[in-house]
């Protein structure tokens, strides 16, 4: 008989892309299903769905009704977690499950095979009987049993070591999508790392919805907490890791001994996304962020008097309500000061079920669109003017795939994207570490000969 073809649509952050590569590996246990890659036709489809902006659902919209002239449509993710009955709206989707049922994909499929069709959620029959006793006993399983054994999608394996946040930032509906915090415990991370080394890989993100508030929660039980950089030491030490990195945290996870294990690992890669979101004080305690703008150019200092070679990437929403032009060139000129490698921007959005969504002063998308704009245009300026201060300098570089000018490309340690000229790149793989020098600044990446 022949096997089901499924194929995955991922949106969103590293954390839902995490959880894609954790459902791949449950249904690759299954011989019932092969799983095809990005963009191959299938008879199954699972789109993985993000709820952060209204043009992540959006894109999600699309993405089913294109998908359902091929075949069978399932959707999860932050989106269908959140508003199900939104959903199950578009005629074309088949069904719908939550993130709490992403573990039990196999389940899941197998219903929908069955006709089982509309929004879906598991009866304690589904449920197995150590998970079920866990949960009575206050202890959540479902983070330690995620596992990934291959990422399909990188040359570096995104390892989810946290899911969840409750900082109730006003804008954003990601409590209500992922729930209160809980942590993978380091004897299940350093698992599943060993596994990915032992598999090939070289270099591990380690991604959360909040890695800021890794080790907080005890969910392993014996009330020892672990901090994110203790796990991060103990992660440096298995053979044959070359690379450790972060995804991005929020700047309360910016702290000193987190700070140490990049300025003294040689496994520690220093770049560090750490989302702004304003640079004004007064946005950023309607938005319920926790910090002040002097915090954050606190966090940034403290990383930069540690670790000179470090870079910084930061996240910016723009058109928050409330922001007028005052407040936006506070951010603007925080940014100029900062000078961060690279820049995510954002425009705000209703959300439904956020503080936010009721909030007067809202901005005009037309004044969004603008400030968004300007943003971007800073952002590609500023880095440039990273980039250039590398000319004739050394970098290392994880070689991870062919680029559309057909050179190798990969990033350096601290998150600068490398493309190495043809006359050196001969006999290079993914996966490979290799030492470059600086030969030219394009306005993206940098050019580079292997030595």
């Amino acid at each position: 008989m022949a096997r089901l073809r499924v194929a995955w649509r991922t949106l969103g952050c590293r954390a839902n892309q995490y959880d894609t590569e954790m459902m791949k590996a449950r249904l690759a246990g299954d011989r019932t299903f092969e799983i095809v890659p990005n963009g191959g036709a299938a008879d199954i489809y699972i789109i993985n769905t993000c709820t952060v902006t209204a043009r992540a659902e959006a894109k999600a919209r699309q993405y089913i009704r294109r998908c359902a002239r091929r075949g069978l449509v399932l959707v999860t993710g932050c989106w269908a977690t959140v508003a199900p009955e939104e959903v199950a709206a578009i005629s074309e989707v088949g069904l719908i499950f939550t993130n709490a049922e992403k573990l039990r994909i196999r389940e899941v499929v197998k219903e929908a095979l069955s006709g089982r069709r509309g929004i879906f959620t598991f009866g304690p029959a589904l449920v197995s009987d150590a998970a079920r006793a866990e949960a009575e006993d206050g202890l959540p399983p479902e983070l330690d049993e995620e596992r990934i054994v291959h990422d399909s999608a990188h040359t570096r394996a995104f390892v989810k070591v946290q899911d969840g946040c409750d900082r109730f930032c006003t804008f954003c509906r990601t409590i209500h999508a992922r729930g209160r915090p809980r942590s993978k415990s380091p004897q299940a991370v350093l698992a599943e790392v060993k596994g990915l080394v032992e598999r090939g890989f070289v270099e591990v993100v380690l991604t959360g919805i909040d890695l800021a508030a890794y080790g907080q929660d005890n969910t392993n039980g014996n009330g020892v907490q672990v901090s994110l950089a203790e796990l991060l030491w103990r992660l440096s030490e298995l053979p044959g890791l070359k690379r450790l990195r972060l995804s991005s945290i929020n700047p309360q996870g910016i702290t000193p001994e987190l700070v140490e294990f990049f300025q003294k690992s040689p496994k520690g890669c220093p770049y560090f996304h750490i989302p702004l979101q304003s640079g004004d004080d007064r946005i950023l305690r309607r938005m319920n962020r926790g910090y002040t703008a002097d915090e954050y150019r606190e966090k940034v200092e403290l990383i930069r008097d540690s670790i000179p070679r470090a870079m910084i990437g930061a996240d910016v929403l723009v058109g928050f309500p409330g922001e007028g032009e005052e407040h936006f060139l506070r951010t603007y000129h925080l940014l100029e000061e900062l000078v961060p490698l690279r820049l995510h921007i954002f425009r705000y959005s209703r959300r439904p079920g956020t503080a936010a969504a009721h909030f007067p002063e809202q901005v005009p998308e037309r004044e969004k669109l603008a400030r968004a704009r300007r943003l971007r245009e800073l952002g590609v300026e500023l880095g440039r003017r990273v980039r250039e201060g590398y000319l004739g300098r050394r970098l290392e570089v994880l070689v991870e795939e062919r680029a559309g000018d057909g050179l190798w490309r990969g990033w350096s340690e601290n998150y600068i994207d490398v493309h190495l000229l043809p006359s050196t790149e001969k006999g290079l793989r993914p996966g490979e570490v290799v030492e470059v020098k600086i030969r030219g600044v394009k306005e993206e990446y940098l050019l580079g000969e292997v030595d």
